[in-house]
C-alpha cells in the first residue's frame, strides 16, 4: 500500500504500471495536467487524486476534472495513511 505522487507525466506509464489496487495516486506539479487532458488516468487500478492548488495555479477547471481534488491537509492524511511514497520526479 503505496501513496504515489507524480509529478513528471512523462511518467505516467511506468506510474500506471507500478500501482496496485491499494495503492493511491496523487498528480502534482505539471502532471496536474493530464486530469485534465488524459484518459489514460482511467486505467489506473487506485483512487487517483489532483492537488487542488497546483490544479489552480494551471488554471484548470476543476469542476470538469474525473478525479478527487486533494488539498495539502489531504495529501499529509494520505501520506500517513500508506506505508510507503514513491515520487515520480
Amino acid at each position: 500500500m503505496a501513496l504515489h505522487t507524480l509529478q513528471d507525466p512523462a511518467l505516467l506509464e511506468r506510474c500506471l504500471a507500478a500501482l496496485t489496487p491499494d495503492d493511491t495516486l496523487l498528480l502534482i506539479d505539471s502532471a496536474v495536467y493530464l486530469a485534465a487532458s488524459d484518459q489514460t488516468l482511467a486505467r489506473a487500478p487506485c483512487p487517483v487524486y489532483v492537488l487542488q492548488s497546483d490544479i489552480a495555479t494551471a488554471g484548470i477547471d476543476a469542476e470538469s476534472l474525473s478525479v478527487t481534488l486533494a488539498s495539502e491537509d489531504d495529501w499529509v492524511t494520505l501520506s500517513e495513511k500508506h506505508r510507503q511514497h514513491v515520487a515520480w520526479y
